[in-house]
């Protein structure tokens, strides 16, 4: 469920038409310089770890850009991108779609083009969109949309270290921003109480929900002190889904224990987990004591569930 593709040509797309620079600085790190955009390499990968089935998503190379023409031009391109690479592998790949936002009118059209033309699986959004929380009201239309069809949402930060200087500045983007990122968005999430007024929408948060495990006893309490949810934070955050793209076996064992197993996924975040690393995405979910029917349940039975 966490399975990164693109190409140069997407990326390129993205430079021309005035991305933040700072998104091809991570993103040419996911592409593969060779004709067929590294497809082999990953169907070799998924082949040794035993893993039948990816669903591709965008990681944090967004077409947010501030002209809606450019905007659709750039998720158009990756979303037709995604589609080919299903089209040719039916068996082996879906794919989230990726909408043009902050544009309403533009990506409820392209909502439409993925999923009824293309055939997208679901749709991915960055954690934050240009800055901008996802439940920023301005934004409500789109996941209204998503919440009548039942999709599936996937989430993915960003990478810009929650516009922290001092996370970006000792290089922590990744290692230390990215969890806050996804973190915070779905404590914002749990706030706007998204999980009630879209009941249908299926959010997946990525990495084991960042730090939020840990955190139980305190959000709860927090939250109980200053009355600012209808529901216990954790009660709301076991109403949402969470990847396996962690590698730490005992984060594993607390996550299942806070959210359940039931809402956990198999997720690898291919390429940039790669070789070794990959198969371990795949190893460790048997690492975390937990029973047999839980790791088949994360590995596939759950994902499966998901798509009905």
């Amino acid at each position: 469920m966490h399975a990164h593709f693109f190409s140069r040509a997407y990326v390129d797309l993205l430079e021309e038409l005035g991305c933040d620079d700072r998104i091809p600085l991570d993103s040419r790190r996911a592409v593969f310089d060779v004709p067929d955009h590294g497809i082999a390499a990953r169907l070799a990968v998924m082949d040794a770890s035993g893993v039948e089935r990816q669903i591709l998503s965008m990681s944090a190379a967004t077409p947010y850009l501030d002209d809606p023409a450019r905007a659709v031009r750039a998720a158009r391109f990756l979303n037709d991108e995604h589609a080919g690479v299903c089209r040719t592998y039916p068996d082996r790949f879906g794919f989230f779609a990726t909408l043009p936002m902050p544009h309403i009118d533009v990506a409820l059209d392209e909502i439409r083009r993925a999923f009824d033309d293309l055939g997208a699986m679901g749709a991915t959004f960055t954690t934050s969109i240009n800055a901008r929380s996802l439940a920023d009201p301005a934004f409500a239309a789109v996941f209204a949309e998503l919440d009548r069809r039942g999709a599936v949402v996937f989430l993915h930060p960003p990478g810009f270290a929650c516009e922290s200087p001092i996370i970006a500045e000792s290089g922590l983007t990744w290692p230390l921003g990215a969890p806050v990122e996804d973190a915070v968005c779905a404590l914002q999430l749990v706030r706007a109480d998204f999980p009630n007024r879209y009941p249908q929408l299926k959010v997946i948060v990525p990495h084991l929900g960042g730090f939020l495990p840990f955190l139980r006893y305190r959000l709860d309490k927090t939250a109980a002190r200053r009355g600012v949810v209808t529901e216990p934070p954790t009660v709301l955050l076991r109403k949402l889904w969470y990847d396996s793209a962690n590698g730490e076996p005992d984060a594993l064992a607390l996550a299942a224990k806070v959210f359940g197993a039931d809402r956990i996924l198999f997720g690898s975040d291919y390429p940039y987990w790669m070789d070794d690393s990959y198969d371990h995405a795949v190893r460790y979910l048997e690492q975390a004591g937990l029973s047999a029917d839980d790791v088949a349940a994360i590995q596939s039975g759950n994902a499966r569930k998901l798509f009905v």
